[in-house]
């Protein structure tokens, strides 16, 4: 199949990949017991989740899935004997709920839900806004994610060489797991290989057809080859599932990419509907609009999504195309 280049201006597909990010680790370091810091511990200054492995803080990324690959290259892994600190708003407050910031082990993704990793709830001396989480037993080699209350989540691996060799063993012990078929593929897609992203997105519906992610992840990889209709197919298949912003986002993307902008702005709108802080569903909607000459309708759209993602170059691009439309219309009566 041929290749089919990412659509320029704010036309890029999001995928949701649930709980799949981007991870390269490397090295190894000794075993022995779980240690917290000491009073002697200079503590970041900076909000963040943090792993400790007995004499330095290391930052973790949120997700991780679309960082820069160098960057992540350049982060440590980890051994099993590790804490992790978490300097965040969900410690502080009246209202901040510990007993719901836990660690989950990926190797048991096939068990509902994920299993928690029994863990000691340390506060910080001296730190109110801190939070210590000290595993009760040294940590297995493999993949693991930091879930704080409402629900974000950060990813570290123990002895692991990268996401991809993680997944790859996985798949060679549950090789009928939809959900290490579709975790695999995320892998894949995200570096660009969605010539191996494809069979394993393709076996996860197979093996889970009311899957909407999957379904979701299928569409964005055939997207990639061109194959519009076969794209639409499945992200109609997955909305009918489950009604998501973000899916409805790549479908309303495949209905711009074949002149269906009349469907292109339903889908947007409930996109929308759904989520009414989705810059990505904004911007794009705004862009179907100019499609179909409704340049007065786009401009609040691409100034919303400025509003809400300021670093998305294509909006301000956009709102700069649509305000000079809208001049050169007013000057021809």
């Amino acid at each position: 199949m041929p290749k089919w280049p990412v659509p320029k201006n704010c036309r890029v597909s999001y995928p949701v990949l649930l709980l799949i990010f981007a991870l390269l680790v490397s090295g190894l370091q000794s075993h022995g017991e779980s240690v917290a810091p000491s009073n002697m511990i200079t503590y970041p200054d900076a909000s963040g989740v943090y792993v400790f492995d007995g004499s330095d803080f290391t930052s973790l990324y949120f997700g991780g899935m679309g960082r820069n690959p160098e960057e992540r290259k350049q982060r440590e892994t980890f051994s099993p004997n590790i804490s992790i600190l978490i300097f965040q708003k969900w410690i502080a407050g009246p209202n901040a709920k510990i007993d719901s910031i836990k660690i989950r082990d990926w190797k048991r993704i096939d068990e509902t839900p994920l299993p928690e990793v029994a863990t000691e709830k340390k506060p910080v001396e001296n730190h109110p806004d801190m939070l210590m989480l000290v595993p009760k037993q040294p940590l297995s080699p493999g993949l693991y994610s930091i879930v704080l209350r409402d629900g974000s989540e950060y990813l570290f691996g123990v002895e692991s060489t990268s996401e991809e060799e993680f997944w790859s063993r996985m798949l060679t012990e549950r090789p009928d797991s939809w959900r290490v078929h579709n975790h695999l593929g995320a892998v894949l897609y995200m570096k660009g290989d969605w010539k191996g992203a494809y069979p394993h997105f393709l076996k996860t519906v197979e093996l889970n057809p009311k899957y909407a992610e999957g379904h979701n992840n299928l569409g964005l990889t055939l997207s990639m080859y061109g194959k519009n209709a076969e794209a639409i197919e499945q992200f109609e298949a997955a909305v009918k599932i489950k009604d998501d912003s973000a899916i409805d986002v790549n479908l309303a993307n495949a209905y711009e990419q074949v002149k269906r902008y009349d469907d292109a702005i339903k889908t947007y709108r409930h996109a929308i509907e759904l989520n009414p802080n989705n810059p990505s569903a904004h911007c794009n909607l705004g862009y179907s609009l100019m499609q179909e000459g409704k340049v007065e309708e786009a401009i609040p759209e691409f100034r919303k999504t400025i509003e809400l993602d300021p670093n998305m170059p294509e909006a301000k691009s956009d709102l700069e195309k649509a305000l000079q439309l809208k001049q050169e219309k007013g000057e021809k009566f």
